[in-house]
């Protein structure tokens, strides 16, 4: 992959070009078999991670670091929740999220297919009350087909619920959220308050006393704070003691980072949150639009009492349109907006119905995109000064992969044997809270200050919920 196309992708994510200088680019064989750019995509929002990550550098050392991006490795990691291994064994074996008989694919009346992903029990229980069947496939099968599309998404979008009908990529253009997406950025970075510059103290690393509230979880939100851990952010991880989670993805999302439980619904929730906000630098929640407002946390709410905050807010379908408060998943996002229907392509003729990629693009892209849209806006903190706030979501990283076009062949990557031994290449086994860990390592090389993670990777709940050591 060249400079070319690295800006490329790079302007058609709204972007200015970069030189991309001190950047190399060590291109290999394309890893997962789809027409999209995976490869190209994840390498160009890495890059462009990595630039800012230097600028930063830069900034306080008046010098510039060498970078080294593999693109074999960048394609890898978009599926490293499933590759994490806990003594041995993968950690998505280990500890195992079935998926219900309710979840799949499933014909509708006038022909089109649900896609339904729910995850969490609670969407469980939502989807079988909402269609009036029983927790069987045959039972939800039947009800589907008994309904048409409109229909059976009226009922899942009036219970709050996640299924979607799988569109192409026109459909998801002419449905009114794509067109209210449509020219959206791929990044937003807007100032929502004032507040003096504050530069970036000096460390040994390039993020050294930054610090990074995490209030996310299932994958595009912690894999855009664990980045920033990988150059030295102090990052603190916040969830709910009771609430489910994808078990690889949390772990493969954790590296470097403390974890601690904080009930919101509890007295005093709300208070130490914005506690916890008032001492960090940056601020990053995933739930849907106004939610985290209605409880205080917004982010206005959040700027008026640590003017300077970056506040990012991730979402699944964005912040403007029909669909803003939609819940959604990665394969969700890739059902609505075009991406699992290449499977119907002539490319694959043996691969029948719709189904996602093996692998999580829109999740790890986004989570890319989110860290370097908090770089970026440290950036302009340290010069302009001011509060910002960041709005990134799985359809728009999904909107950008699809923008640039299905142009490759699948059955030009290389075989799962050969990409195995990439990722036992690109892997290293540490301690844990888990227990002997296996994951990927950081993909972004630099020449003075190596990514890495200093913290281990803990179970949730090890730390306190405070910015003491």
């Amino acid at each position: 992959m060249n400079k070319l196309e690295l800006n490329a992708w790079t302007e058609s994510a709204g972007l200015a070009p970069r030189d991309f200088s001190c950047t190399e680019i060590v291109s290999g064989e394309r890893v997962h078999a789809t027409q999209l750019g995976v490869r190209e995509g994840a390498t160009t929002v890495l890059a462009l991670v990595a630039e800012s990550v230097n600028d930063i550098w830069e900034k306080g050392t008046g010098r510039r670091q060498q970078i080294r991006i593999d693109t074999r490795h960048a394609e890898v990691a978009m599926a490293s929740a499933w590759l994490v291994k806990v003594d041995g064994e993968l950690a998505t074996s280990k500890f195992p999220s079935p998926m219900t008989p309710i979840e799949g694919t499933f014909t509708c009346a006038d022909g089109a297919t649900l896609f339904n992903l729910c995850t969490f029990p609670s969407l469980v229980d939502g989807t079988v009350e909402a269609l009036g069947c029983e927790l069987t496939a045959e039972s939800i099968r039947a009800a589907v087909a008994a309904r048409t599309s409109s229909e059976i998404e009226t009922l899942i979008n009036g219970r709050d619920l996640t299924g979607v009908i799988v569109r192409d990529h026109e459909g998801w253009l002419r449905h009114p959220q794509g067109q209210a997406l449509a020219d959206q950025p791929t990044v937003h970075i807007e100032q929502i308050g004032d507040a003096p510059p504050a530069p970036i103290p000096p460390g040994e690393r390039p993020l050294s006393g930054i610090r990074v509230l995490d209030a996310t979880r299932v994958i595009a939100g912690p894999t855009g704070s664990r980045t920033l851990a990988e150059f030295g952010a102090d990052v603190l991880n916040v969830g709910h003691p009771d609430l489910v989670d994808f078990p690889g993805g949390q772990i493969d999302t954790a590296h470097g980072k403390r974890r601690a439980f904080l009930d919101l619904n509890a007295p005093d929730g709300t208070a130490h949150m914005l506690d916890l906000a008032g001492s960090a630098d940056v601020f990053v929640q995933s739930s849907r639009p106004d939610s985290y407002a209605k409880r205080g946390l917004g982010a206005r709410d959040v700027a008026a009492r640590r003017p300077g905050i970056v506040y990012v807010t991730e979402t699944a379908y964005g912040n403007v349109g029909p669909w803003r408060s939609k819940r959604g998943f990665d394969g969700s996002v890739q059902a609505a907006t075009g991406i699992m229907s290449l499977r119907r392509t002539p490319l694959l003729p043996a691969a029948g119905e719709p189904a996602p990629l093996v692998m999580a693009l829109n999740d790890y892209g986004t989570g890319y995109w989110e860290a370097y849209g908090i770089l970026q806006a440290l950036k302009l903190r340290a010069t302009v000064g001011g509060s910002w706030h960041v709005r990134v979501s799985l359809a728009q990283t999904a909107r950008w992969f699809m923008r640039m076009g299905a142009v490759h062949d699948p059955n030009e990557a290389i075989s799962p044997a050969a990409a195995q031994q990439l990722v036992d290449q690109f892997s290293e086994t540490v301690p844990s809270g888990y227990g002997a860990l296996t994951r990927l390592r950081p993909i972004i090389q630099m020449s003075e200050t190596p990514a890495g993670w200093t913290r281990p990777t803990v179970l949730p709940g090890a730390d306190a919920p405070s910015w003491s050591v």
